[in-house]
C-alpha cells in the first residue's frame, strides 16, 4: 500500500511538473505573440508617420513655389522685401497681420478694397522671403516701407494694415506724413 502510495504521489507530481511546463511554453507563446502584435502596430504608425511627412512635405514645397511665383523680391537699403502689385488707380500699401505674408495682404486687399486702387502688398520682416534683419523694430518696418515705395516709384500711398502691421503702418505715416 505504501508503494501505492508513493507511486500515485510520484504521479501526481510528474502530472503536476507537466502540467507547469505545459503552462509555461503557452505563456511563451502568448508572450510572443504579444511581441509581435506590439511591434506589427509600431511599425503601422511608423510607416503611417512617415507617409504623413511625406505628404507634409510635398503639399509645403508646393505652397512655397506658388507663394514665390506670385511675388518679387525687390532690394532696399533694408534687406529685401518681397512684394507683389496689382490693379490700376490710387495706389495703397497693404500691410499683413501676424498670420501670413504678401499672400495675406491680397485676402485683406480683395475682401476691404476691390477694384479700381494699385494694390501694393508686401511680406513684413521675417515673414515668407523677407528676411528678419537684426533691428526689426516698428520704426525700422515704416523706413522700409517708405525705401519699397521709393524703390517702386510711389509718391503718395494710402495704407490697409490689420493686426501687426498696423504698428509699422502708423510709424510709417508718423515719419512720413507727405
Amino acid at each position: 500500500m505504501n508503494t501505492h502510495l508513493r507511486e500515485a504521489k510520484q504521479r501526481a507530481g510528474e502530472v503536476s511538473h507537466g502540467s507547469t511546463t505545459r503552462a509555461r511554453a503557452g505563456a511563451g507563446r502568448h508572450t510572443r505573440l504579444w511581441q509581435w502584435v506590439v511591434l506589427g502596430v509600431v511599425g503601422v504608425l511608423v510607416v503611417g508617420a512617415g507617409a504623413t511627412y511625406l505628404a507634409y512635405a510635398r503639399d509645403m514645397r508646393a505652397t512655397r513655389d506658388r507663394l514665390a511665383a506670385g511675388s518679387q523680391i525687390v532690394e532696399t537699403r533694408h534687406g529685401p522685401i518681397e512684394v507683389t502689385t496689382w490693379g490700376d488707380g490710387p495706389p495703397v500699401l497693404v500691410v499683413h497681420g501676424a498670420g501670413g505674408g504678401y499672400d495675406q495682404g491680397i485676402s485683406i486687399a480683395r475682401a476691404f478694397g476691390g477694384e479700381g486702387f494699385h494694390w501694393i502688398s508686401l511680406s513684413r520682416f521675417g515673414y515668407l522671403r523677407t528676411p528678419l534683419p537684426a533691428d526689426a523694430s516698428t520704426a525700422a518696418q515704416a523706413d522700409a516701407f517708405a525705401d519699397l515705395l521709393d524703390d517702386l516709384g510711389i509718391e503718395r500711398v494710402a495704407i490697409l494694415a490689420m493686426s501687426g502691421g498696423v504698428s509699422p503702418s502708423l510709424q510709417f505715416a508718423q515719419r512720413y506724413p507727405e
